[in-house]
């Protein structure tokens, strides 16, 4: 007989909702090893990630240090909204240069230009280094380079640039075209750490150095665009005008892609506008939508425009979870839905993923992606680190953007609207490093993967419509047992992850 339940009948005969830990998956036939799994997916209809991993837009989670770490380890971060839209956009210009392949907005000054410009530029952004052209501009007239070498030792800020540059004369510079192999072997031949490169004016073009190879080497899964650039994600709110604006803004600064959050106050069809508004405005931006918890609401978010929809329980705000659905059957059948009506379009599992088994649950229910929360405890995420002896936590305060739930009628004097926080408090463990937490992670979901017998997520996907794979409920004295039994394994196995335990 056969072993287990198809996904389908298991969830169309159940008689309540049930979460990642109530199911237990019936091992397949593997002929491959872990390290041949495929685990890339898709967020949106054109964006792919070799790991399919995302950061969710919480104020406690996502900021520059963790969307760049995970956009390096080949996911992706998207930036809460909770501060001033100018700040949410340099956070995006920031995860956008700290690596790329072709630099194409480097950093530019004037022949006339004195070193104090050059101060102010590296006191902004960081960087020390400025190619000079003959008007200051991109598509100017090489003329040099000016580097901190160049210019630490020189007291009188005062000084030219034209007077410290390496002029043009000794530079090592690149004609285009030039494929970005061909840039890195002259850098090499010429043993030189800045390559420009220029028209055949000599007008400069942009620009490659040698610090973004290193870094392109070291992380080949890194998550990154056409020219080289990282990958972000950027949330709004999607109601007010002030939403749209900060939309305006983030996709000006360079975002990837717009999470519009839907459970921020308003109605569904403010949400649907936007949405739409969005797409007629910036046809080939990407547009993740959600979270929610049916496929009433993801049809409706799929009409507007989306090209991707976050699955998971809807925050209300509220003591008690009120109107939701639970994680594991929400993405079920929200994905199951979308496969049918809306072919192409991915599915991100949203919340409650807190391990590589849950992750690979929500996969195998149909998801495409998974936002995972335990992200919110490695290092680099933005909530507060607080150490106790040798134990670390993250803290995860409540969210700083406050929605406005009316509990009565507008006109109530006697109920006035009161605000309802997003988040909730919670202390969690800490994780270590991004860079070291993230690989523990992946492989937990390949070696998930190839217990089942998927290749890839693709077949993945084939196994749960086909009803190859197949599964069962568990009842909670088994959940209780199999998650002492897990820890003790990554606690003995892991144990650079298990810092704050």
């Amino acid at each position: 007989g056969e072993d287990g339940w198809p996904f389908e009948k298991l969830f169309d005969g159940a008689k309540c909702a049930y979460f990642y830990d109530d199911l237990v998956l019936m091992p397949g036939h593997a002929t491959f090893e872990a390290s041949n799994v495929e685990v890339s997916g898709r967020i949106t209809k054109t964006i792919a990630l070799r790991s399919p991993l995302v950061a969710g837009p919480e104020g406690t989670t996502t900021e520059v240090e963790l969307a760049t770490a995970l956009a390096l380890a080949g996911g992706i971060g998207i930036l809460h909204c909770n501060q001033g839209a100018e700040q949410q956009s340099a956070m995006v210009r920031k995860v956008k240069l700290s690596m790329s392949s072709f630099i194409l907005e480097p950093l530019i000054l004037a022949p006339d230009h004195m070193l104090e410009h050059l101060d102010t530029i590296r006191e902004k952004s960081g960087c020390c280094t400025a190619v000079v052209t003959s008007n200051g501009e991109l598509g100017g007239i090489l003329e040099g380079i000016v580097t901190s070498r160049d210019v630490d030792s020189i007291g009188d800020r005062r000084t030219r640039i034209a007077d410290v540059m390496t002029p043009l004369e000794r530079l090592v510079f690149a004609k285009e075209p030039i494929d970005y192999a061909s840039a890195v072997q002259r850098m090499r031949e010429a043993r030189v750490a800045k390559l420009p490169i220029v028209d055949e004016n000599n007008g400069l073009v942009c620009m490659v150095t040698r610090s973004d190879v290193k870094r392109l080497r070291q992380n080949p899964l890194a998550s990154v665009d056409s020219h080289g650039h990282l990958l972000v994600g950027a949330a709004v709110g999607g109601v007010a005008q002030e939403d749209w604006d900060r939309a305006v803004m983030l996709i000006e600064a360079g975002a990837d892609v717009i999470s519009v959050d839907v459970c921020t106050g308003g109605t569904g069809d403010e949400h649907m506008d936007f949405i739409s508004r969005l797409k007629a405005a910036y046809p080939t931006m990407q547009v993740l939508a959600g979270p929610v918890s049916t496929c009433r609401r993801a049809r409706r978010l799929a009409a507007a425009g989306a090209d991707g929809i976050r699955v998971g329980k809807q925050p209300t705000g509220m003591d008690e979870a009120i109107v939701g659905r639970v994680e594991a059957t929400a993405v079920f059948e929200v994905s199951r839905y979308m496969r049918v009506n809306f072919p192409g379009l991915p599915v991100l599992a949203d919340g409650g993923i807190n391990d590589s088994g849950q992750a690979v649950k929500a996969l195998a229910l149909g998801a495409s992606a998974v936002v995972c929360s335990t992200l919110s405890a490695v290092d680099e995420a933005a909530g507060r680190l607080i150490v106790n002896g040798s134990a670390c936590s993250r803290l995860s305060c409540t969210g700083e953007r406050l929605r406005a739930t009316p509990l009565a009628e507008p006109d109530s004097a006697s109920h006035p609207q009161k605000p309802m926080p997003v988040l909730v408090a919670s202390l969690v463990p800490g994780s270590g490093t991004a860079r070291t937490f993230v690989p523990y992670l992946i492989e937990g979901v390949r070696n998930g993967m190839r217990d089942l017998g998927a290749e890839s997520l693709a077949a993945l996907h084939g196994f749960l419509d086909d009803g190859t794979l197949r599964g069962e409920f568990r009842s909670a004295g088994s959940v209780k047992v199999c998650d002492v039994e897990a820890e003790a394994l990554r606690r003995a196995s892991h144990p650079e992850v298990m810092v704050g335990y």
